[in-house]
């Protein structure tokens, strides 16, 4: 369901980026400087991201613990981003065709 929800963002990143040259080129910007900022940032983001949720039900459920609030939270954010990307990569196919 993740993988799904997913592949709906890069419909479109596929959309926008006409050629395959534009992904290929490395987009690095220094982070030095705001390094020491990020440890309160990551930890938000590490709490709200569902992949973090998705690899934590994933090695529950090869340990046997209960995971049944991050698959909640996995299926939850799949079927936010299928319900926000989805449209907008069919509104985008639809204005190319």
């Amino acid at each position: 369901m993740f993988a799904f929800a997913v592949s709906w963002i890069w419909i479109i990143f596929g959309m926008i980026l006409k050629t395959s040259s534009e992904t290929s080129r490395p987009r690095v910007r220094p982070v030095s400087a705001t390094a020491a900022t990020w440890a309160e940032r990551a930890q938000v983001f590490v709490r709200i991201n569902p992949v973090s949720h998705l690899t934590s039900a994933t090695r529950g459920l090869m340990h046997g613990t209960d995971v049944g609030a991050d698959i909640v939270w996995t299926l939850a954010a799949s079927a936010v981003i299928v319900g926000i990307s989805a449209p907008i990569a069919m509104g985008m196919y639809r204005q190319e065709r």
